[in-house]
């Protein structure tokens, strides 16, 4: 029998030469045996066709990398970095890492410190020193270990959601492995962790904004309905819901501009909806969304450097390198795809990326940079403090138990020195402090800019709301009580950084949606609006009319820059009801009263913080200054006397003093002596 196909012809016997592939009569091949899952030298010669082909073509990735082990190409692009990440387990360099490359990242006790248990009088360690203790888990090298590979496993799916399983004209889903760009991979162990680090955090920022941005729809300013991949070409922010209606369906990507004019003007807006689709969503994927542009980053000395020298408190945006994802994508598909797929790859704290990224940062602790990353530093440590009903004896070990002692043990274990920073995130609730005071949120507790309720049960208290997610919150929520003094460094250090950053916020956020500003106009409410007359009142709530802040194209890019996103969009747009609508100039109002002089941050930057630095350094001062008055009371006392001994022996002259001879002086044994001076000696 002859099989013809549009690629290959089957030979019409085994002795015919007549094809491309031999013929065999007579054989019957299995396409799956019960022997697949076996993995004995026995019952792989017993596998079926399929498991065969799968293990061939693993070991055709782990060869082409054999052809790469000197590139020095650092992945600086979105796509670049998913592609390392597939490629990283059939790289040489993988299993040194998986067998000892983690172990690095642990302190190992002292000799006589670890623990040994005798069994048959042989010392067995029992306690894992590749491991550290940590809320709300214990990390281990194996952990990291199992969540670098879930992470590399599904970066596959990533790259397959958005350029599709490939054609002629684009790369075919198979190459993702196979490192086909020529990526570096440290043979170095202390090398690699740290690109892993820098690597998946980097991805993870870009990942999640992504994510966040397609889970809404258009009328939220999100990309769920927005289309990217072949044919589709960029646009500005919103998606174009209104499409030309007299184009034929069957245009290609290439399509002319000698279209006909003869379109009627009564069609109607949806019809034709594919044709001609512009998408901020591919403009994004491309790298060319205004108020979103990446970074450029370039791989120089040993580490990554970006184009932008002085970040001042704003993110390194990472290129997602997809420029020619209009002709290279084998397929079109919406922000929903994008949506199914990273919902289980970065979505929330449990997903593959996230969980790394949070052992990363706890095992390997790095101050944070940027002002997102230092409020969700801030954040996560202090939210919750006071409150004993979701406090458990494993968060408080890690957590308050391990930062206040890490206060007492900067001022040699003194159990009286404290440090409260908690009222940056004191109380959720809309509630009053003092009498003269209308609200905690209005003296400048942070918890206004993130959550605000009244009660559980109420609505947010104007003008507070959930405007600001740092991008990293999920993978800064692990601590570990072997670095509580990193985190009070941070804290005492970087608090003043913190404060002139907000301060910066504010600033770019008034230039563009302040009062003042004729930039925005979303943010200007009409004058029978009871926010006007009532801008600060808890009660106070927008009309139906009043445009929201999730509607401003100036404030999310502005929220990017510095690592975040809307804490609730739904609410914030009024969605679930005109109590919840927020304006931009809401925003900028509450920020106002989070940084102005006299109120809690105020504070704690020039009273709370440079009184513990008093109350751990005034020990020192006054010793230094008793024994410099001590110095100086014996300088002026040995002076004193000594010049009484100077006056009374100039006094005394001996009689024959006069009568010596110049040549005794000259002689040799007393030629050095004449260097000696006595007047001063008592």
């Amino acid at each position: 029998m002859e099989i013809r196909s549009p690629l290959h012809l089957v030979a019409s016997s085994s002795a015919e030469l007549d094809g491309d592939i031999r013929g065999i009569d007579g054989q019957t091949y299995k396409l799956v045996t019960e022997y697949d899952e076996k993995k004995d030298e026995e019952s792989k010669q017993q596998h079926g066709l399929l498991k065969k082909l799968f293990d061939h073509l693993h070991d055709y990735y782990s060869v082409r990398h054999l052809s790469t082990f000197s590139a020095k190409t650092y992945p600086t692009s979105v796509y670049d970095m998913l592609q390392w990440l597939c490629g990283l387990t059939y790289n040489p360099v993988h299993e040194t890492l998986s067998h000892d490359g983690f172990s690095a990242l642990f302190e190992k006790p002292e000799d006589g410190e670890a623990k040994h248990h005798l069994i048959d009088d042989m010392p067995v360690e029992l306690e894992d020193a590749d491991s550290l203790e940590a809320y709300p888990q214990k990390i281990t090298a194996a952990s990291l270990s199992d969540a670098l590979a879930v992470v590399c496993h599904y970066s596959h799916d990533v790259l397959t959601t958005i350029l599709g399983h490939g054609h002629g004209d684009g790369v075919y889903a198979c190459e993702f492995n196979t490192n086909n760009r020529a990526l570096m991979y440290p043979s170095n162990m202390d090398t690699l962790l740290c690109m892993i680090c820098d690597v998946v955090n980097r991805l993870y920022r870009q990942l999640h904004f992504l994510y966040n941005q397609c889970q809404y729809n258009t009328e939220l300013s999100g990309w769920l309905d927005c289309e990217y991949g072949q044919g589709v070409g960029g646009s500005g922010w919103r998606c174009n819901v209104d499409q030309c209606a007299n184009q034929a369906c069957n245009q290609n990507s290439g399509q002319r501009a000698n279209q006909n004019g003869n379109q009627r003007a009564d069609q109607r807006c949806d019809q034709h909806p594919k044709c001609g689709v512009k998408s901020p969503l591919q403009s994004f994927l491309e790298d060319g969304l205004q108020g979103f542009l990446p970074h450029q980053l370039k791989y120089e000395k040993g580490k990554v450097v970006c184009s932008v020298k002085d970040h001042s408190g704003i993110e390194c945006i990472t290129p997602f390198g997809f420029s020619s994802i209009s002709h290279r994508a084998s397929h079109r598909a919406t922000g929903q795809r994008i949506v199914d797929v990273l919902a289980g790859y970065c979505g929330n704290q449990m997903s593959p990326l996230t969980r790394l990224c949070s052992l990363f940062n706890c095992v390997i602790p790095t101050p944070p940079k940027t002002l997102g990353q230092m409020f969700g530093f801030y954040y996560s440590l202090l939210v919750d403090w006071d409150d004993s009903s979701k406090r458990n004896a494993k968060r408080e070990a890690h957590r308050e138990a391990a930062f206040n002692k890490a206060v007492s043990d900067a001022d040699f274990a003194n159990p009286k020195t404290t440090l409260d920073m908690t009222s940056l995130f004191r109380s959720g609730k809309h509630n009053p402090s003092t009498g003269d005071q209308s609200s905690t949120h209005l003296t400048g507790d942070l918890y206004a800019l993130v959550k605000c309720n009244g009660n559980p049960a109420s609505d947010p208290s104007h003008p507070c709301g959930a405007y600001l997610r740092p991008l990293c919150y999920d993978t800064c929520a692990m601590f570990s009580k072997e670095h509580a003094d990193k985190y009070l460094s941070w804290i005492v250090y970087l608090t003043e950084t913190f404060y002139t950053a907000l301060q910066k916020l504010l600033e770019d956020c008034q230039k563009t949606c302040g009062a003042d500003s004729k930039k925005c106009k979303i943010g200007k409410c009409k004058k029978d609006c009871e926010t006007k007359a009532k801008p600060l009142a808890p009660s106070s709530k927008h009309s139906d009319a009043c445009k929201s802040i999730v509607e401003c194209g100036y404030i999310r890019p502005t929220f990017f820059r510095y690592g975040f996103i809307h804490n609730n969009v739904s609410s914030l747009s009024g969605v679930s009801g005109d109590a919840h609508k927020r304006t931009c100039t809401d925003f900028c109002t509450l920020l106002q009263l989070v940084t102005k002089e006299g109120n809690v941050l105020y504070n704690i930057v020039n009273n709370t913080i440079p009184n513990f630095f008093w109350t751990i350094r005034q020990k020192f001062f006054w010793t230094i200054l008793a024994l410099w008055l001590l110095s100086l009371l014996y300088l002026l006392h040995i002076m004193v006397i000594r010049l009484d001994l100077l006056h009374i022996k100039s006094h005394l002259h001996s009689p024959s003093s006069h009568r010596i001879a110049a040549q005794s002086l000259l002689a040799a044994g007393r030629v050095n002596k004449l260097n000696r001076v006595f007047y001063l000696q008592p």
